[in-house]
C-alpha cells in the first residue's frame, strides 16, 4: 500500500475536441487514504479462496489455479468476489475519485506519466510488442513507466480495476470501472473515464 496524500486535486475531463466531457474537469478535496501499489494477483486470490473456502463456481475461467499464471492479476471476478477478498485482508475497494487520484495526480493528466499517450509505455491492445511477450495480461509492474505520480503502477493498463462507486443515476446498480487493458485500445482511457462493462472474457480485476 502506498499513502495518497490529503489535498486537492482536479477530476473529470477538460472540455474540447476528443474528450469525454459528460463530466467536465472539477476540483475536489480528498482525506488521505491508502491505495495498493500493484493489481491483487492470482496468487493472492488462490491464497484467499484456501483460507475461506470460497465459492468460485461463478468464475468464468481458472487460471488463478495455474503455477504459470501465479504472478499475473486475478481477472474474471465479480465487484462482489473482489469485495470478499478486501474484507478478508482487511482492505476496500477505492471510490472512484480515490482510484482517479491515484492514477493521475492533483494536476488532471490523463494519463499516469503526463498528457501523451505513448503505446509502449502501457499494456493496452495497441502494445504489439506488449502482448506478442505476455500474451494475456502481465505480472503487475512489468510496465515502469505507467506509474502514477504517487507510485501506483498500471493504472492505465494490463487489467481494468472494480471500483467502490456506482453510476450516478443508473436504474439498475452499475459499479465504475477503470483503466484501460490488454484486451482494450486505448479509447479505454484517459484516465477520468469509466466504463461498466467487462470485455469477454473479463479483464476486469481489482486492486
Amino acid at each position: 500500500l502506498v499513502p495518497i496524500p490529503e489535498g486537492e486535486a482536479v477530476f473529470g475531463s477538460p472540455e474540447g475536441e476528443g474528450y469525454d466531457d459528460e463530466r467536465p474537469q472539477f476540483r475536489a478535496s480528498l482525506p488521505e487514504y491508502y491505495m495498493g501499489a500493484y493489481e491483487v494477483t492470482n496468487a493472492q486470490w488462490k491464497r484467499f479462496v484456501a483460507a475461506t473456502g470460497y465459492d468460485t463456481s461463478e468464475l468464468c475461467n481458472d487460471w488463478y489455479t495455474d503455477p504459470a499464471m501465479a504472478e499475473h492479476p486475478v481477472v474474471c471476478v465479480s465487484w462482489e468476489d473482489a469485495q470478499a477478498y478486501c474484507e478478508w485482508a482487511g482492505l476496500r475497494l477505492p471510490s472512484e475519485l480515490e482510484w482517479e487520484k491515484a492514477a493521475r495526480g492533483t494536476d488532471g493528466r490523463p494519463y499516469p506519466w503526463g498528457y501523451s499517450f505513448v503505446s509502449s509505455y502501457v499494456f493496452t491492445h495497441e502494445n504489439e510488442d506488449a502482448l506478442r511477450e505476455y500474451g494475456r495480461w502481465a505480472p503487475p509492474g512489468s510496465f515502469p513507466a505507467d506509474i502514477s505520480p504517487y507510485g501506483v503502477f498500471d493504472m492505465a493498463g494490463n487489467v481494468r480495476e472494480w471500483t467502490a462507486s456506482e453510476f450516478p443515476d443508473a436504474s439498475d446498480t452499475f459499479f465504475q470501472i477503470k483503466g484501460a487493458s490488454s484486451s482494450t485500445p486505448r479509447r479505454y482511457l484517459p484516465l477520468e473515464c469509466s466504463d461498466d462493462t467487462a470485455v469477454a472474457p473479463s479483464d476486469v480485476g481489482f486492486r
